[in-house]
């Protein structure tokens, strides 16, 4: 929170543009303007369909924009992922990827990877960088840990319910403050997620 991205701003314009967008692992948020992806959709339409990322129903050079919010933790091979960005994406084409790296687990249904920001890069290698960095700061990593470590104070399902609660309403505040951490490099070594943009060479 607080962090401001320039790719967002890219791909308005590029939905303004009519340009062909997907949202790898979109999930329930889906993006007006964008073609949604994920593999527990019950029903598919024109905005929404039934794939997994590494398997993507697109030919070659056929996408504009590629979005990969928070989905490369839950996979085994996240490399196979960035290798079929690659494979759709149009020369000249954008991509942007993020995941948790200073955060707790969580299962949706699995939480396999973290990566330093040297370890994201390297995993989108093949890309030209536009920018990379941190999209949740240290403020988002620290809430997030204390709102799960209320959590496993008691042992009692109700209590830990309870405990979360008030934890998530104390710390709300805290990640506003992410954004006087952007230009400090020493925050990226406790960020709670970290991002890659590029473009297809």
């Amino acid at each position: 929170k607080g962090i401001c991205l320039g790719w967002e701003k890219d791909l308005e314009i590029a939905i303004k543009d009519g340009k062909k967008i997907i949202n790898i692992g979109a999930g329930q948020y889906h993006r007006p303007g964008t073609i949604s992806i994920d593999p527990f959709y019950e029903k598919e339409d024109e905005f929404h369909i039934r794939a997994y990322g590494e398997n993507l129903p697109f030919g070659d050079n056929s996408i504009d924009f590629v979005i990969c919010n928070a989905v490369l933790e839950h996979v085994k091979e996240p490399q196979k992922i960035i290798n079929e960005i690659l494979r759709v994406l149009k020369q000249g084409g954008r991509m942007y990827v993020d995941m948790p790296f200073i955060y707790p687990f969580h299962a949706a249904p699995e939480d396999y990877n973290r990566l330093t920001l040297g370890g994201l890069e390297y995993l989108c290698k093949d890309f030209k960088k536009i920018n990379s960095g941190m999209c949740l700061g240290p403020n988002s990593a620290l809430a997030q840990i204390l709102v799960n470590y209320a959590q496993i104070l008691f042992k009692k399902k109700i209590l830990r319910k309870i405990s979360k609660n008030i934890a998530k309403i104390l710390v709300f505040p805290m990640k506003y403050f992410d954004r006087f951490f952007v230009k400090n490099k020493e925050a990226l070594n406790l960020a709670g997620g970290l991002y890659f943009y590029g473009e297809k060479k």
